[in-house]
């Protein structure tokens, strides 16, 4: 038997907690197939098809305001006092004779600002929260839980009148007063999601190679929680557009002249008999931007449940 004298040559073995090219690209894949199933199950949806048209009319109004709005919103009279929907006017006009459609076209910016500077405060501060505290647990987990608990117990717009009186009245203040309130809502839910997902295999595995701590929560927990928190984005979304238009509704919010869409319901609660447009078109506006964000959320709900995935 003939031996060879040529050297073994030694492929050097992956270190530790290091996926190989193959394991990435196969990952990849399977992550890009995952995306185009849900979203060709996503558009196959009706209720989720109705929820988009609504957002994107809303979306599209606020994108492109300057441009569809006919006249100035703050300039008066551009048409009689108090006249009913015409070609002219669309809406009709309010009390100082200034457009109303133009005023609701142009709401609809302060509306979305409202809903999505809040989404950014409660989302960031409230993952944050419930990462860490679903995580490390202990101590950690008890203090934060209970503070969540606290704030938990006052209801958001009580909790949001609680900050405004601190801050001052405004919209800005007013945004930021609903973003806080939101908060526990986001860290009970990603805590909840946490929880679950640390007790999975991948995530022991990556733990037991001596992976960073930060490292796993931002690349193994943090995707994974992600449905349920793109879910209740859907859910919060409406009710921060509601409770924004609630505080202008109060006095607390947006201020006159600002077209908000709380502020024009106090407007036209004053000529609710004699000009119904004033309080109606609003309102309408209002019912088109929170039904288009809770059909999307539940229709995402849904979509994203394992459990109605094969129904």
């Amino acid at each position: 038997m003939e031996v060879s004298n040529e050297p073994v040559t030694q492929q050097s073995p992956v270190p530790p907690g290091e996926p190989t090219a193959a394991f990435l690209k196969a990952t990849k894949s399977k992550t890009e197939r995952g995306w185009l199933d849900f979203m060709r199950r996503l558009f196959r949806n009706r209720t989720a098809l109705v929820g988009l048209f609504l957002l994107f009319l809303v979306i599209g109004s606020a994108a492109f305001a300057p441009w569809i709005a006919p006249y100035p919103i703050d300039k008066l009279g551009v048409g009689p006092r108090l006249q009913g929907p015409t070609l002219q006017h669309l809406f009709g006009t309010d009390a100082l004779g200034r457009d109303l459609f133009s005023r609701i076209i142009f709401g609809s910016q302060t509306a979305l600002q409202a809903g999505f500077i809040t989404i950014v405060i409660a989302a960031v501060v409230g993952t944050l929260i419930g990462l860490v505290s679903g995580y490390y647990g202990g101590w950690l987990d008890v203090v934060l839980m209970r503070i969540t608990d606290l704030l938990l117990a006052f209801p958001s717009i009580f909790l949001a009148l609680l900050i405004l009186s601190v801050l001052g009245t405004g919209l800005t203040n007013g945004i930021i007063a609903i973003g806080i309130s939101t908060i526990p809502n986001f860290a009970r839910v990603v805590r909840g999601a946490v929880l679950t997902v640390t007790a999975q295999d991948y995530v022991l595995a990556a733990q037991a190679t001596g992976s960073p701590n930060r490292r796993i929560l931002i690349k193994t927990v943090l995707p994974n929680t992600m449905a349920p928190i793109i879910v209740l984005v859907t859910l919060v979304f409406p009710a921060a557009v509601l409770a924004s238009a609630g505080l202008s509704f109060i006095g607390l919010g947006a201020q006159p002249p600002s077209p908000d869409w709380g502020a024009q319901l106090v407007e036209g609660q004053v000529y609710l008999r004699t000009a119904p447009w004033l309080f109606n078109f609003p309102g309408l506006a209002i019912f088109i931007t929170v039904m288009g964000s809770n059909l999307l959320g539940n229709a995402l709900r849904d979509l994203l449940d394992p459990q109605q995935r094969g129904r």
